[in-house]
């Protein structure tokens, strides 16, 4: 793994706000290079004076300084295919004249305290796919791609890294690679391209395959290729940059994320080696949460950099959409995505391509696109502000550990069409942990060792078909040592290349054992979660899974296919399947039970329980997952996160009531306190199910009641409320380190963050308090008594000698000698 950039440490760190800002001016020689029609004098006119009134890098700095953005990612060479610095090997923006706008621009941001960057878009470029129809994609037929060029071609990745190298020359923090893959949809499986034809046949020896099937073991080899070409496109420009300027911090739009296949995806673990930190420009709180979890577990070191969209779009269930870039987001849809992106440990940037904007630029109110855009980015950035104390260092508190499989991905679990359903249980998984307020964190396969596991009290494993013998004894161990484990449908059944084994790899860890039979692989094999057979799950008695889910003697739908599994002995079945087969299809709405066959009672149970060595594990045979991601059927994530916290034991901290709140939990080490992300997004319908995707207002939550325990020998000293620094009462719970808040009102977003010390270190300062105040007291007496001593003693010696009284018989002669006289 190369060293991160020796002065790229620092603004890593510390720049929470940044934009992305992307260089759309029209260039009339880009459009009739591109198109081959003449552009009109006077639509050049006007672009001309477009650019003289709009191209000057202070209106940037000015607004930026403005808004308290501390980081611009511009476009050096953007989709069209024109570059706005002087390149002497692409197209330069040729109503830019002698100027070298964007060697300005970074002149500027760096006077102003800002760190510029440059953005390269490499998957697309307009004018080059125009000028040279050769270098774009092919599918297998030699059908081209529109706008995709071939990272493997190679007359333009020369022009790419020539490019790159001009680029690093500039005095810039970051550089950043756009869109970079092979396959984007409009052609299906790519890129069968002669080069790409000519150099697989160089290296494995064999023509290119062009049937998908992973029982050969070209296919297999054919992927494999593909992620090894991005690789080393990403490599070689890698090393451009660290030969030329060290400094440069490298990253990209990062396409090694879970849900992308093989199609379009990246092997995620080896390229984000070579990135110093990652970054994506996504929009709703789903994705952002979803994005910001996976990065961050590639690539640890680092705040990941999640740009969130502004532009309001608009895509509703009937698959109808519609987008207008004109336009921003309510304010707190934006700040939703902007607090979920801090929350889950991101760094959150603002999104603003500004092409369809610079009409609203404005060098006297220094502002560079729309009112309304502006408004939103000035308070989005202020927000962010007030909450940086508390992210500095800040480290996730693990928990539960939610694993990936890549092979699992994309051998389909051997030979079987339909990754969706790999990736929506996945996606299903991540969605009933943010609904139930789990705390958890992401793994790859590279995690599915001792290391990646032991910091975490649960691990859960997504119906991960595809793991080595290696892999299964590491969470064999794992779960000795006392961790927990949930695995779901067929975890373990196949080996890495997809090939199907005779029973669970981890029979003796989850206490079950594969029923083999042609109906139960037919399960295995379905491509939907909801295809096939109907399952009902049934209880003869209660338990804690099923609480208020189920009741004994009544039945609940299982929303998705099941697979039939044995209980080992000693192992817990609870609950059982009835099944109701389909004996036709039908089509539309009708009778539920037309198209099935009488009900079959089955003994399948629809989970077990298992103690394994120190640790617990629980199986759930159906993939219920899959079909939260699809219906959000609330029961179904309760079953799923009550297992997880069966198997993992109480979390570091807890959250009531809380069914609008995603909870996340950081540790601040240095500065010596805990910090409880509440993200409160309770206006959107279901995460997940977005019937009404638009939200104007977020109701806010009151009285929240967290607990929190506190890292081991550690006591709470002060606890407040962020980012108003309000202070919170607090009670102690038990003997122990665990502490009880009440948070009055959540709004979009606040912290609740937990100040401790050595434990008692309290106790101490009360008894060396006391002893204090009784020493004080002693001292205070010991003074007093000495003064009052002396006191006396000066008022016996000041005071005049008097003459002694005479004794009593002396005076009764005295008396009587008187009355004599008389």
């Amino acid at each position: 793994m190369p060293p991160v950039r020796p002065n790229a440490k620092a603004w890593l760190d510390d720049a929470f706000r940044r934009i992305m800002f992307g260089f759309f001016f029209q260039d009339p020689e880009q459009i009739e290079r591109a198109t081959g029609k003449p552009v009109s004098e006077e639509k050049r006119e006007a672009m001309r004076k477009d650019v003289e009134k709009y191209l000057d890098p202070q209106i940037y700095v000015r607004a930026l300084q403005r808004m308290g953005l501390q980081v611009l990612h511009h476009h050096a060479k953007s989709h069209s295919g024109v570059c706005c610095y002087a390149t002497k090997v692409g197209h330069r923006f040729s109503l830019m004249g002698d100027r070298d706008f964007f060697g300005e621009l970074v002149t500027a941001c760096r006077r102003a305290g800002i760190v510029p960057g440059a953005m390269y878009q490499v998957g697309m470029s307009r004018l080059q796919a125009a000028e040279h129809p050769d270098w774009l994609q092919q599918d297998a037929t030699g059908k081209r791609c529109p706008l995709r060029l071939c990272p493997n071609n190679p007359e333009w990745r020369a022009m790419v890294m020539a490019q790159t190298e001009e680029i690093a020359q500039y005095d810039i923090g970051t550089f950043m690679y756009d869109e970079l893959s092979f396959h984007w949809g409009s052609i299906g499986t790519a890129c069968y391209c002669p080069h790409c034809r000519a150099k697989f046949r160089k290296e494995v020896g064999e023509d290119m395959p062009e049937t998908e099937d992973w029982s050969d073991p070209l296919w297999r080899r054919f992927v494999q290729w593909r992620y090894d070409k991005i690789v080393e496109f990403i490599q070689e420009g890698d090393a451009i940059l660290r030969r030329v300027n060290p400094n440069i911090a490298h990253t990209a739009v990062y396409y090694g994320y879970p849900t992308n296949t093989w199609h379009r995806g990246w092997d995620a673990d080896r390229t984000a080696d070579i990135y110093d930190y990652l970054l994506c420009d996504v929009a709703g709180v789903e994705a952002i949460g979803f994005r910001a979890r996976w990065y961050r577990a590639l690539k640890p070191q680092y705040r990941p950099e999640i740009n969130c969209g502004i532009s309001f779009q608009l895509k509703s269930y009937t698959h109808y959409g519609y987008s207008d870039n004109s336009l921003p987001k309510p304010r707190d849809m934006f700040l939703a995505d902007v607090m979920t992106a801090l929350a889950n440990g991101a760094t959150p940037g603002f999104e603003c391509m500004g092409w369809d904007n610079h009409k609203f630029w404005d060098k006297k109110k220094r502002t560079m696109c729309s009112p309304a855009f502006d408004k939103h980015y000035l308070d989005a950035a202020r927000e962010v502000k007030r909450r940086e104390p508390w992210l500095h260092g800040a480290q996730p508190i693990p928990y539960a550990r939610l694993m990936h499989s890549r092979h699992t991905r994309d051998h389909r679990h051997h030979q079987h069409p339909g990754a969706e359903t790999y990736c929506q249980c996945f996606e299903g998984w991540f969605q009933a942990l943010v609904d139930g307020q789990v705390l958890h964190g992401m793994g790859t396969e590279r995690h599915l060792c001792a290391e990646g596991l032991a910091p975490y009290a649960v691990v859960v494993l997504p119906d991960i078909g595809c793991i080595s013998d290696d892999q299964a004894q590491a969470i064999r161990e794992y779960v000795r040592a006392g961790g927990g484990l949930v695995a779901t449908f067929s975890t373990s059944l196949f080996d890495l290349e997809g090939r199907p084994r005779d029973d669970f790899a981890l029979a003796d860890v989850l206490g079950v054992h594969y029923v083999t039979g042609a109906d139960n692989d037919y399960n295995v094999r379905k491509t939907s979660p909801m295809a096939g057979d109907q399952y009902f799950m049934s209880l003869d008695a209660q338990h804690p899974f099923f609480k208020h889910v189920i009741v004994p003697g009544e039945r609940m739908t299982c929303p998705a296919a099941a697979v039939h599994v044995r209980p080992a002995e000693g192992a817990e079945p609870v609950g059982r399947f009835t099944i109701y087969r389909q004996t036709e299809k039908f089509e539309g709405r009708g009778d539920a039970a037309a198209g099935r066959g009488a009900p079959e009672e089955t003994d399948h149970p629809v989970l077990v329980t298992n103690r394994f060595g120190k640790g617990r594990a629980v199986y759930l045979s159906a993939k219920f997952a899959s079909a939260y991601k699809v219906h959000g059927h609330p029961p179904v994530h309760h079953i799923m996160t009550r297992a997880v916290r069966w198997a993992g034991g109480r979390q570091p901290v807890e959250v009531t009531p809380s069914p609008s709140v995603e909870l996340t939990a950081f540790h601040q080490a240095e500065r010596e306190r805990m910090v409880v992300h509440l993200t409160n997004y309770q206006a959107h319908p279901r995460r997940g199910q977005q019937t009404r995707p638009f939200v104007e207002r977020v109701l806010p939550v009151r009285d929240l009641t967290v607990d929190v325990r506190l890292p081991a020998a550690r006591r709470a000293k002060k606890v407040l409320l962020a980012p108003e620094e309000t202070k919170l009462a607090w009670q102690q719970l038990g003997s122990g380190s665990r502490i009880r808040v009440t948070v009055p009102e959540i709004h979009l977003h606040g912290m609740v963050v937990v100040e401790h010390g050595p434990a008692g270190s309290k106790k101490a300062k009360i008894a060396a308090t006391s002893k204090k105040k009784a020493g004080a007291k002693a001292a205070r007496k010991k003074t007093m008594a000495k003064k009052t001593t002396a006191k006396k003693t000066t008022r016996k010696k000041a005071a005049p000698k008097r003459k002694a009284a005479p004794k009593r018989a002396t005076r009764k002669k005295a008396t009587a000698k008187k009355r004599t006289r008389g």
